[in-house]
């Protein structure tokens, strides 16, 4: 269960980091806030949506970094939404009414 902690984290810092752009300070004014919610498909699946009003990114068609690459080879970036990807079984992104939605899917049963 540490691995879905972990997914959350990665992706709620995203936002804040890169799609509210933390770092002016008048970077949250205006911002509507982050809409995280879960919930269970029968039995197994754990469901993870978050809603943010950031710029339009969609982390599912990022590709992944090539990790035959050294570290200094390597572009920055990626490795968050790579590893986001590598931990859930299932990742979809939309974009609706000018917001990001993306919804993560994990079978439980699996990951205990």
């Amino acid at each position: 269960m540490l691995d879905l902690q972990l997914v959350c984290e990665e992706w709620f810092l995203n936002i804040v980091k890169h799609g509210y752009r933390v770092d002016r300070p008048d970077a949250l004014a205006g911002y509507p806030p982050i809409e995280v919610a879960m919930w269970m498909e029968g039995q197994d699946e754990l469901n993870i949506r978050f809603v943010d009003a950031a710029p339009p990114f969609d982390p599912v068609a990022y590709e992944a970094p090539n990790l035959a690459l050294s570290a200094e080879e390597r572009q920055i970036g990626g490795l968050g939404i790579y590893l986001i990807k590598q931990k859930m079984d299932n990742c979809e992104y939309r974009r609706i009414d000018g917001r990001n939605e993306l919804i993560l899917r994990k079978n439980i049963t699996q990951a205990i």
